[in-house]
């Protein structure tokens, strides 16, 4: 029992970083989720004060690069009711030339309330050096 507490100790303190959001927003959002291929922008860097995004609601797809990690489909989107900052890690999901969906790295994702509404963009200053991948080695948007 004693093994399985210490374990779970380095696990948890190993996954801990000061420069990553701890607070959670307040409520997911169920607005239309982001369209594959979606030009985010950028960002040029995550404010100190953003807390860590809620997912959207319901069902998110994971990423396919990293455990624990969702796609862009997650970021939220639609509706928002406070001048709240947050940040999130995610999968950029895109479309291929040949139209079938691709994916790119993991990157950091801003996203603020902006009139009421959603909008998130890319931080800068944490750019994934992971190129876009449509699966056969086409070469993505």
């Amino acid at each position: 029992m004693t093994w399985k507490w210490v374990a779970s100790l380095v696990l948890g303190v190993a996954g801990c970083s000061s420069t990553e959001p701890t607070t959670a927003s307040t409520s997911c959002s169920d607005g239309a989720r982001w369209p594959r291929g979606t030009d985010f922008g950028f960002e040029p860097s995550t404010p100190a004060d953003a807390v860590a995004c809620t997912p959207h609601c319901g069902p998110n797809q994971a990423s396919s690069r990293e455990p624990n990690v969702l796609t862009t489909d997650a970021l939220p989107s639609g509706a928002c009711s406070t001048s709240e900052v947050c940040a999130m890690r995610a999968e950029y999901l895109g479309v291929c030339p040949n139209g079938v969906a691709g994916s790119g790295g993991i990157e950091s994702f801003v996203c603020r309330c902006v009139s009421g509404t959603w909008a998130c963009k890319r931080d800068a200053s944490r750019a994934s050096a992971t190129a876009f991948s449509c699966g056969s080695g086409d070469a993505g948007p």
